[in-house]
């Protein structure tokens, strides 16, 4: 059976898209048996399914990043191109984004990635790698950059550049908007 998902509660409108996330957990545990020596059948764990209701698109996955990061292929192709937000600008004594974060997005962020509901990339620890929906400055999600391109380390990127800033990676989907 499938349940809306703690994360995103009803379905969000983005543009032409919507955005719905569904869980069905088919993990064991005492819930799913009324005797607790029954024999064990289930067939899983925890399963996710992102959904465009009005494209009739969807994915099932087995982790919520993967599912967000589906459903913005689907929604915003060439998100995963732009700039990583430095964790230097992070907010340590609040939650969302600084407003130094928020004007580095303004001068870093293509137009057409700075609509309502597009996603921000930001550099966070490995602790710290789930994807948070409502915390771009265009209330889309905050999408860890360690969970989306494990091979995209800011520091890996600051080592061979000698630069604090991150830099851009090739540009395909987005051309020109990144400035390739």
């Amino acid at each position: 059976m499938w349940h809306r998902a703690i994360a995103v509660p009803g379905r969000v409108a983005v543009g032409e898209h919507g955005f719905d996330l569904f869980t069905a957990d088919l993990r064991c545990g005492p819930w799913t048996h009324r005797e607790a020596h029954c024999g064990c059948q289930c067939v899983g764990d925890l399963t996710y399914q992102a959904i465009c209701e009005p494209h009739r698109w969807h994915v099932i996955v087995s982790d919520e990043n993967s599912a967000v990061e589906a459903w913005h292929d689907h929604a915003f192709p060439g998100w995963r191109e732009l700039p990583i937000v430095p964790a230097r600008l992070r907010s340590v004594d609040q939650p969302g984004l600084s407003k130094a974060a928020k004007k580095w997005i303004a001068e870093h962020y293509p137009p057409p990635m700075q609509v309502v509901g597009a996603p921000v990339i930001t550099d966070r620890s490995n602790g710290g790698t789930r994807h948070v929906p409502g915390r771009s400055p265009w209330a889309g999600y905050d999408i860890s950059h360690t969970a989306v391109e494990p091979d995209r380390r800011v520091s890996q990127r600051r080592a061979s550049a000698g630069s604090r800033e991150p830099t851009r990676p090739p540009t395909t989907s987005l051309g020109s908007a990144l400035g390739a």
